[in-house]
């Protein structure tokens, strides 16, 4: 049986070259850009602001998604404050 393929012209910022995406990156640190994002996106799953300090090194969705289960299984790792006990350094943006 032979399967047809339709060919269509690519305008999103990456391309297909023999069967891999090849990305066309718009930055110099494009993908430092979108780990940091899948982080904030990844740390979302928990539902509230936060407020705290991440360093991750050589992470990934796995890393993140373990992170959250930790951090929603044991409430003694956290505690939920309101505006008024923020430290006045840190701005809030209302």
């Amino acid at each position: 049986m032979t399967r047809s393929c339709a060919v269509r012209r690519v305008t999103s910022p990456f391309a297909f070259l023999a069967g891999r995406v090849r990305f066309g990156l718009r930055f110099p640190d494009e993908c430092c850009r979108h780990k940091a994002l899948d982080l904030i996106g990844d740390l979302a799953l928990i539902g509230k602001p936060l407020l705290g300090h991440v360093i991750a090194e050589k992470a990934g969705h796995a890393m993140h998604f373990a992170l959250v289960n930790k951090i929603m299984s044991d409430p003694t790792i956290y505690e939920i404050i309101t505006h008024e006990q923020v430290a006045p350094s840190v701005a809030m943006v209302s």
